[in-house]
């Protein structure tokens, strides 16, 4: 039976193939349209239609039989994580709150230095991450739909994280802030060999 949870500390990493975290442990998911439905409402903010979700994770199926499906696949995922992931209505699903994703960091940390906000190391830290440029790398799954928007939200990601890197470093140098500009630098090289701008000294 589902707990409400709402003190629970939830936590999802999407960078890399996407695993599901509660309380600092990671909670095995074996439900690749669980991970991929968590995944997609994730990356959106507010509330998600469950025609669109139903159409997007099985696009072949009749709309009524993806729909049952999608209900199924919420209860599913609430019996095997032990508590609330996703909330919904008759209408819509959305992610519960509050849970946590890297994700939405790299994003929010993209926001800030697009803004024009000169940050340190540890502010820039999920930028810097190896993984940082990954969106659910090596996971798939079997639908048309899903794989266009995910490509497409992995081009996305790397276009928004090369400019931020770019910006960051040009920020941190204005301020001689040379391990930030370095850190910078470098992460970019990872993700635009050719285009990097030249490490800090």
């Amino acid at each position: 039976m589902t707990n409400e949870t709402d003190s629970v500390p939830l936590a999802l990493h999407l960078h890399g193939y996407p695993t599901v975290h509660l309380n600092g442990r990671v909670t095995p998911l074996p439900l690749k349209h669980g991970l991929a439905l968590v995944a997609y409402l994730a990356d959106h903010p507010h509330r998600v239609g469950r025609d669109t979700l139903a159409t997007l994770l099985w696009p072949d199926a009749a709309p009524g039989v993806a729909r049952t499906r999608l209900r199924r696949l919420v209860h599913a995922l609430h019996e095997r994580i032990g508590c609330t992931l996703v909330r919904g209505d008759h209408d819509a699903l959305w992610l519960h709150d509050p849970v946590r994703s890297d994700l939405r960091d790299t994003e929010s940390a993209v926001a800030r230095v697009l803004l024009g906000r000169a940050l340190d190391v540890p502010a820039l830290a999920p930028l810097l991450k190896p993984e940082a440029g990954h969106v659910l790398a090596g996971f798939a799954l079997d639908s048309d739909a899903f794989e266009d928007w995910l490509e497409q939200r992995r081009r996305v990601q790397h276009s928004r994280l090369v400019r931020a890197l770019q910006r960051a470093a040009e920020l941190a140098r204005a301020v001689h802030d040379r391990a930030a500009a370095h850190a910078a630098a470098l992460a970019l090289l990872r993700l635009e060999p050719h285009d990097a701008l030249p490490l800090a000294a």
